[in-house]
């Protein structure tokens, strides 16, 4: 399969300094094709019964330029090749995500050179995709808003300040809009400062106080947070965040809720 995409960016999801979500290198000259690999097994029972095994999918990617973000980490997209980390890769078209996944590059190849503002050439890379890891455009859209905490600050859609008391249950999280599916997974990403006292809780909702997830509410910690949620429930709802009279100040950032395809 083969998409044109009008807008590539490469993330690295191990980086040096850190920073989990850096740019290191973009273009808008981009064609996709995808791979997918599977083992066919037969069985006699009734009839003959085929069986397909999920196997490697593949991600070739080629264009007419790619452009360095920051001259420095651009230089380290051919370390992090060599070294098999894993990096991010989303696909735009009219300036949305329509597809993101993380992968392991089994080849990188770059006309050009590796300064700060260079345009370089040509360029083609191939990525062993991680397996369940391809995901939806972002479903959080509008700010994030407050249900009780005792301080509440700078809500937009991928973060906000709180702080609680400890008094109550106190609950926050993206605005009651996104539309979840029974059965569905959902990938859920974003940095945490705790300032102090005890870091709170996610969990998918259909309301501040209603879970919807197999696994129930997961304690978070300072740092990159990764969650994988199974939801029960087809409803539109939100991703609750929360401290069970617990005293807490924290900042969230860099918040995305996104189905797993």
């Amino acid at each position: 399969m083969a998409l044109l995409g009008n807008f590539l960016t490469i993330r690295l999801q191990q980086h040096s300094s850190g920073v989990a979500t850096k740019v290191v290198a973009e273009t808008t000259s981009v064609d996709a094709q995808f791979t997918a690999e599977a083992l066919e097994s037969t069985e006699q029972a009734d009839a003959l019964v085929a069986r397909f095994e999920p196997g490697k999918t593949t991600i070739n990617v080629s264009g007419d330029y790619l452009q360095a973000s920051d001259g420095e980490q651009f230089e380290l997209l051919f370390a992090h090749a060599n070294a098999g980390d894993k990096i991010e890769v989303d696909l735009y078209r009219s300036g949305q995500v329509f597809l993101s996944t993380e992968g392991v590059f089994t080849s990188l190849n770059d006309s050009g050179g590796l300064s700060d503002s260079l345009v370089t050439g040509a360029y083609s890379m191939e990525l062993d995709v991680v397996a369940g890891s391809f995901y939806g455009p972002v479903l959080n859209v509008s700010n994030c808003e407050n249900t009780d905490y005792t301080t509440f600050a700078n809500g937009t859609p991928t973060g906000f300040d709180a702080v609680s008391n400890g008094t109550a249950t106190h609950e926050a999280g993206t605005a009651d809009e996104i539309s979840f599916t029974s059965g569905t997974q959902y990938y859920i990403e974003f940095d945490e400062v705790l300032n102090s006292g005890t870091a709170p809780f996610v969990n998918l909702a259909s309301a501040p106080t209603t879970g919807i997830s197999d696994e129930g509410a997961q304690v978070s910690a300072n740092g990159s947070n990764v969650f994988t949620f199974t939801c029960n429930t087809t409803t539109t709802g939100m991703l609750v965040v929360l401290n069970t009279s617990d005293v807490s100040d924290f900042e969230l950032t860099n918040l995305s809720v996104r189905e797993i395809l």
